[in-house]
């Protein structure tokens, strides 16, 4: 079985639903940088169509949406640029970007990561911030699916990270840790994966997720088992 993640801003808007209500929490919440320029900045890294930042776009007066597949153009508010989320060093100047928001992204450039955070401490403003939003490597539905189904998304070397993973690269002279969450994962996946499926396979796949839904409803309902859930956001802030 062979899954494709191509969709369109409503379907994406549909299936993030959840986590479009938290981001909105999360940069309702982010205060002007102390040496704010004025520009309110919002870079979405490897976003796709951009859908996780549209809601927010009124927020911002510039968001740039990258991606290596990105068709290079300029919308209301919104610029997509055709590039590596490696190669951001280039695209923005010292302390000009207000937020950088990674939705499912970050987990593609594993051997990049050190020089990632660095760079964007330069870009960022002081008192900017980083949002993370990831697939959890060892939430067990998710593990189960993975093996299932191929993907067309990863290389044998991108596989989703850890919570624990994630903290490695956040070093404590340079980052305030704002806000740590988890959040269900299936919810999401269930509308995106089911109508890519011939009618035999849709109700075998409804009847395996359903048993899923159930485990992630446990791991959320259970503290100690939390950060086992299928997604988990990490929100930092430059010192």
């Amino acid at each position: 079985m062979i899954l494709t993640m191509n969709v369109d801003l409503v379907t994406y808007n549909k299936v993030f639903n959840n986590h479009i209500i938290n981001l909105n929490r999360v940069l309702s919440n982010t205060d002007a940088s102390s040496n704010d320029t004025g520009v309110r900045t919002l870079v979405d890294v490897g976003g796709a169509c951009g859908g996780v930042s549209e809601p927010f776009r009124t927020m911002y007066d510039k968001v740039y949406i990258i991606d290596i597949d990105a068709v290079p153009h300029n919308e209301e508010n919104a610029i997509y640029l055709n590039a590596d989320m490696r190669d951001m060093y280039w695209l923005f100047k010292k302390e000009t970007v207000d937020v950088f928001l990674f939705h499912g992204s970050m987990h593609h450039c594993p051997d990049s990561l050190y020089l990632l955070f660095q760079d964007m401490y330069r870009m960022l403003k002081n008192g900017g911030h980083i949002v993370i939003m990831e697939p959890n490597r060892y939430h067990p539905p998710a593990w189960i699916l993975r093996h299932m189904c191929k993907s067309n998304m990863h290389d044998k070397d991108e596989r989703p990270f850890t919570i624990h993973m994630l903290h490695k690269y956040i070093k404590n002279d340079m980052w305030t840790l704002k806000e740590e969450q988890f959040f269900h994962l299936f919810t999401y996946l269930m509308p995106w994966i089911i109508p890519k499926l011939n009618v035999r396979a849709q109700q075998i796949i409804k009847k395996v997720l359903n048993v899923m839904l159930c485990a992630d409803e446990f791991l959320m309902k259970n503290r100690i088992f939390q950060p086992f859930c299928g997604y988990m956001m990490i929100v930092l802030q430059k010192k």
